[in-house]
C-alpha cells in the first residue's frame, strides 16, 4: 500500500514539476500550434490563400527570434478564425467607394485637361478671328467671298464655345458626384474599427484589405499571442493603429523587436 501511495505521489510530483516548467518558460521557449477555426468563404481568399498569409505572419517573428514560435497543426485547439461581421461589411463597402472616388478622380483630371486643351484652341482661334473682323472692319467692309468665310469662322468659334459650356457642366457633375462619394466614404469611415483580435484561446480577423494588409493585421495578433503590448512607434507593427507606413513593409520596427526581445528574455 504504501509503495502505491509513493507511486501516487511521485505521479503527482511529476505532474506539478511539467507544469511548473511549462509555465515558467518564456513566450519564445514555447511554440504556439494553431488550426484554421471558422472560416466565411465571403472573403476574397482561400483557405491556402489564408494559411500563406499566416506562414508569412509566422516569419514577422520568428527570422529575428531564430525560433519556430508558431506552428500550423489542423488538430491544435487555438484556433485562428476568419469572421465575417460588420466591420467586414463595412470594409468592403469603403474599398467600393474607394475604387469610385479613385476613378471619378480619373475621369474629372482627364476630362479637364480635355477642356483646357480646347479652351487654348477656342480662345487662340477666336483671337485670330477678332483681328480679322476688327482689320476689315477698318476697311470699311470685307469682300463678299471673305465676310462669307469670316461668318463660318463665326459659327465655328459658336460651336466650340457650346461645346465647352458642356463640358463644363460634365466637369461640375462629376465634381458634384465625387463630393457626395467622399461624403459617402466619410459617413461610412466613422469610427476606427479593429479588424482582428487576439482572445488568449483564438484570433479572430474580421476585415483586410489585400494580402500584405491581412499579414500584418495577422503578425499584429500573433504579437499579442506572445504576449507583446501595443507600443507608441505608429511604423510599428505593434502599433495600435494600421497606417500607411507600416503597411508598405510588414517588418518588425525597432520598437518591436525590442519588444520581441524583453519576452524571450
Amino acid at each position: 500500500m504504501r509503495a502505491f501511495n509513493f507511486l501516487i505521489l511521485a505521479a503527482v510530483a511529476g505532474i506539478t514539476f511539467y507544469f511548473y516548467t511549462e509555465a515558467a518558460k518564456t513566450p519564445c521557449e514555447k511554440t504556439l500550434y494553431y488550426s484554421i477555426g471558422e472560416f466565411d468563404g465571403r472573403f476574397d481568399i482561400t483557405r491556402d490563400g489564408f494559411l500563406s498569409a499566416l506562414k508569412k505572419a509566422e516569419a514577422v517573428w520568428e527570422d529575428p527570434a531564430g525560433l519556430p514560435l508558431f506552428e500550423y497543426d489542423p488538430e491544435a485547439r487555438f484556433a485562428v478564425h476568419l469572421v465575417y461581421n460588420e466591420s467586414s461589411a463595412k470594409t468592403e463597402r469603403l474599398e467600393t467607394l474607394d475604387e469610385q472616388i479613385e476613378k471619378t478622380t480619373e475621369e474629372y483630371a482627364a476630362l479637364k485637361k480635355q477642356f483646357e486643351s480646347l479652351e487654348k484652341i477656342y480662345e487662340q482661334s477666336l483671337a485670330e478671328h477678332n483681328e480679322k473682323v476688327s482689320l476689315w472692319n477698318k476697311k470699311g467692309g470685307a469682300p463678299e467671298d471673305v465676310y462669307q468665310k469670316l461668318t463660318n469662322e463665326e459659327n465655328d468659334l459658336e460651336r466650340q464655345r457650346r461645346a465647352l459650356n458642356e463640358l463644363v457642366d460634365s466637369l461640375n457633375s462629376i465634381a458634384r458626384e465625387a463630393n457626395l462619394d467622399v461624403e459617402k466614404y466619410n459617413q461610412i469611415g466613422g469610427k476606427p474599427f479593429d479588424q482582428g483580435n487576439y482572445t488568449g484561446d483564438a484570433i479572430r480577423i474580421y476585415s483586410f484589405e489585400d494580402e500584405k494588409n491581412l499579414v500584418l493585421v495577422l503578425a499584429h495578433e500573433f504579437g499579442h499571442a506572445l504576449g507583446i503590448g501595443h507600443v507608441e512607434d505608429p511604423r510599428s507593427i505593434m502599433h495600435y493603429l494600421m497606417s500607411e507606413e507600416n503597411s508598405v513593409r510588414v517588418s518588425p520596427s525597432p520598437e518591436d523587436l525590442f519588444a520581441l526581445k524583453a519576452m524571450c528574455q
